[in-house]
């Protein structure tokens, strides 16, 4: 059979597939407006947290969103489905890496550049455009909280315990000095000091140790304080004139030098360090507080407080159980995990942790931790930094007080 000259090839069946495949394109597009809208919003929402100007930041969020995605369909041959390929592509990219790039302010974004755009179309169109974003945000999973960076510690020669700042309510007050009169107990010297238990005080008197890191009490008169000695206390070992020995420790909530006072103190129950003249020794973990000089020919200790905030390591570190791992991550990252429990009966209100970390330091601050209970937080080490092995140890504290 001759095909006649005047007939026309059948070619419905090309025609209805490419009409279906640019139906397939449009909806394609239509579908991933959505997304687009989310990390435009996202990115505007960026830059007025950073104060910039509505239509800027709206002009920064096009830049960073649509213009790529152009470029991208543009090389992708330019059809329809190439735009709505690269537009969703970008705008999920965009999206996703948002809390990597702006720790914990994905969310918060989303609903101010939300809030911008619908904001034209009143107060019904800005709620409504807040809470579509949010319900898209679901598709990306819950935020994670921000990493805590580890700071640097600076070249300061000065002992870290005495320069951290922690925060808290014992500033110490002007330097005003306060004179205590002392006995001489041989090459000891015995000073009186008011003790304060949970409900009622007693006058004591300690000696007067520089060598001491802890204050120390005899079991019996923390009885007589009505001091309980946990079942958990934690153990230091002391080196008496008898030796070594394993002592438990228990916290009384004063120690009063006259008009001084220092709260919460961590004391050692020992018996060998009373005597028939003192309840026990004044370590430094009152002492060190003050700058102490003697009067012999008045028989009195001069007590200057120091300048600044008090920082309570000696009687806090004791109390503290911790648990660190550092996580190397595939792109070089490195997170630091620590875990601190607190066995005292007051809560820590702030404390600082210093890292060392081959011949660097950094330095993480913890969020307070309540009484017999524990914080884990994550920091982040700077970028490049090699760390074979590391030690994690507490180089500034402070409790939570109230009580004056």
């Amino acid at each position: 059979m001759t095909a006649n000259p005047g007939d026309k090839p059948d070619d419905s069946g090309g025609s209805s597939g490419s009409r279906a495949f640019r139906a397939f394109s449009a909806v394609l597009l239509v579908a991933c407006i959505p997304l687009v809208v989310l990390a435009l919003a996202a990115m505007t929402g960026v830059g007025l947290q950073q104060n910039i100007p509505g239509q800027l930041a709206l002009l920064g969020a096009i830049a960073v969103v649509i213009l790529p995605a152009l470029g991208l369909a543009a090389a992708l041959g330019g059809r329809a489905i190439a735009y709505a390929i690269s537009l969703a592509a970008v705008s999920y990219v965009v999206v996703a890496s948002l809390p990597h790039y702006f720790p914990g302010q994905r969310d918060a974004s989303v609903r101010a550049g939300a809030s911008y755009f619908g904001r034209s179309f009143g107060e019904a169109g800005e709620r409504g455009a807040v809470n579509l974003t949010t319900a898209l945000l679901r598709v990306f999973g819950t935020e994670r909280a921000p990493t805590l960076r580890a700071e640097r510690a600076g070249d300061d020669a000065r002992d870290p315990i005495e320069t951290a700042e922690v925060g808290g309510d014992e500033d110490a007050p002007a330097a005003n000095a306060t004179w205590i009169p002392y006995e001489a107990d041989g090459e000891s010297i015995v000073i009186p000091a008011h003790v304060d238990g949970p409900d009622f005080g007693e006058e004591l008197r300690f000696v007067f140790d520089t060598g001491a890191t802890l204050t120390t009490i005899s079991a019996d008169v923390l009885d007589l304080l009505d001091v309980r000695i946990p079942e958990d206390a934690p153990e230091v070992t002391l080196r008496t004139a008898a030796g070594e020995m394993q002592a438990r420790l228990v916290l009384v909530d004063a120690i009063w030098l006259q008009r001084e006072v220092v709260e919460w103190v961590t004391v050692a129950v020992c018996e060998h360090c009373a005597s028939g003249v003192a309840d026990g020794l004044l370590g430094l973990n009152v002492s060190s507080h003050y700058r102490v000089s003697i009067d012999h020919e008045a028989g009195e200790l001069e007590w200057v407080p120091r300048r600044g905030r008090r920082n309570r390591r000696l009687d806090i570190q004791p109390w503290l159980d911790m648990n660190s791992v550092l996580r190397r991550w595939d792109d070089g990252r490195m997170e630091l995990e620590v875990r601190v429990g607190n066995r005292a009966r007051r809560a820590i209100r702030r404390s600082v942790l210093e890292v060392s970390c081959s011949n660097e330091k950094f330095t993480v601050h913890l969020d307070p931790i309540p009484a017999k209970g524990a914080v884990t937080q994550t920091a982040s080490l700077p970028w490049g930094v090699r760390c074979e092995a590391f030690e994690v140890v507490p180089v500034a504290a402070a409790w939570e007080t109230d009580r004056f």
